[in-house]
């Protein structure tokens, strides 16, 4: 699911209310996160088709694929903080890399593995967040859980060879929030080559995952804590959210092939609304 670039805004804000872009204290520092949030302001999409014309013919090249995925799930405690529920992340993002390697075969991309290569890598690796690794953490209070750095999860793939990790992190960080124009060349990244030929394939799908949940308890703390006056014209509003997106890179070339993203917000973040995001970005797949 694509948007055009006019209506396509990439910001330190992602709350969108009466049309009014929302910036909540609570992200300002959380960078990886802000960098991939898509807002919808108005008008229709275009499809990644229309700016890839010729991925039907590299399509038919296609012999093999893997996905390497980053997700992340944070939720709001208090100001600039959030906690990282590591094995709810790990438990979502096995579901959904699953559930992608199965459609994604479906297309005829023939996938052999996926490999979630790491939790939360590219968020402020200068910055503590609590974080919950175990069932007694998620009885644990915030102020008792461990302090840590991101990131909060690597593969033993890339935890154990300093290189591999390097050109991971230079994949994704050239990866992370980038759209194709229409009319642009299509973006290489020499890296993805090197780090291709660890895996063997021709193809490699890289997936983000990025998830704010913003429990009622905290929404309601917020409610009672934010100003009330005549000129408060901006309001705060925080909001479950939850943003995939999605790329397929030629490691024989280092081109980004396709590129689309889904977003959600509002509710809880379930499965059900995750597998649904992900049918929409591969139904867009011809």
């Amino acid at each position: 699911m694509s948007l055009p670039k006019k209506h396509l805004k990439f910001t330190n804000a992602f709350l969108l209310k009466n049309n009014t872009i929302i910036m909540p204290n609570i992200l300002k520092n959380i960078k990886w996160f802000l960098i991939g949030i898509v807002v919808l302001v108005s008008g229709c999409s275009i499809s990644p088709l229309s700016r890839y014309p010729d991925f039907p013919e590299k399509k038919k090249e296609i012999t093999s694929t893997f996905i390497l995925s980053d997700f992340v799930l944070m939720e709001a405690v208090a100001g600039d903080t959030v906690k990282i529920d590591v094995p709810e992340t790990k438990r979502y993002a096995k579901a959904c890399m699953d559930y992608f390697a199965g459609k994604l075969n479906e297309k005829e991309l023939h996938v052999d593995r996926a490999v979630l290569s790491s939790v939360g890598l590219l968020m402020d690796r200068n910055k503590k967040n609590p974080v919950i690794r175990s069932v007694e953490d998620k009885q644990s209070d915030v102020s008792q859980l461990y302090m840590e750095y991101p990131p909060y999860f690597e593969h033993e793939v890339f935890s154990r060879d300093t290189i591999l990790s390097q050109l991971l992190r230079i994949v994704y960080s050239s990866l992370l929030g980038y759209e194709k124009s229409k009319d642009e060349t299509s973006q290489n990244i020499p890296a993805a080559v090197h780090l291709g030929k660890a895996f063997g394939s021709r193809i490699m799908a890289v997936v983000f995952g990025i998830g704010y949940d913003s429990p009622v308890s905290y929404r309601a703390a917020v409610e009672r804590a934010s100003p009330k006056n005549k000129y408060e014209t901006i309001s705060f509003d925080p909001v479950t959210q939850f943003t995939i997106m999605f790329y397929l890179i030629d490691v024989e070339t280092g081109d980004i092939i396709w590129d689309d993203r889904a977003f959600m917000q509002g509710g809880t973040i379930n499965m059900n609304k995750l597998t649904g995001m992900v049918d929409k970005i591969v139904a867009e797949l011809p």
